[in-house]
């Protein structure tokens, strides 16, 4: 998935509500690419944007989701758990983005981060039973986010 910047004179086709939502898309996506061939995510101004793509050297998403990760293994360790910092994959980020977006555009938009974090304690449970079968995490998060778009009435 490779998020692009839309027109900022595109027709809103929302209600008035949907506006400040569309433009904080507009926002995040004219400031935001995505190596599929990588699976990396990279911030940038859109001065450096070139058809979706970084020019210069960027500060890339993968470095804050690793320093998360750390941040969150460092808590849980001052919280009385030991855990290893989690890892956030290419395909699996790319799945859970795109649930994300079906569950914002199809159910309510405020339920989308609940839905990712959903997905990422299915991923936890699905990792214990199958381990090392990352593919198919990101296949369970694929079938649900198609199930959800099959339910939702067209755009």
């Amino acid at each position: 998935m490779e998020v692009e910047a839309e027109r900022a004179d595109a027709a809103d086709d929302g209600e008035a509500g949907d506006s400040a939502a569309a433009d904080l898309e507009k926002l995040a996506a004219s400031y935001l690419s995505h190596d599929s061939q990588l699976g990396t995510y990279s911030f940038c101004s859109p001065s450096q944007l070139s058809g979706g793509r970084p020019i210069d050297s960027v500060r890339s998403v993968n470095d804050f989701f690793v320093d998360l990760g750390r941040r969150l293994a460092t808590a849980a360790g001052r919280h009385g758990a030991a855990i290893d910092a989690p890892v956030l994959e290419g395909p699996i980020a790319d799945e859970i983005l795109e649930l994300a977006r079906v569950v914002a555009h199809s159910k309510e938009r405020r339920f989308a981060p609940l839905a990712s974090f959903v997905a990422g304690i299915a991923a936890t449970r699905f990792r214990q039973a199958k381990p090392g079968d990352d593919a198919g995490v990101a296949a369970l998060i694929r079938d649900v986010r198609e199930e959800l778009e099959r339910e939702s009435p067209p755009a």
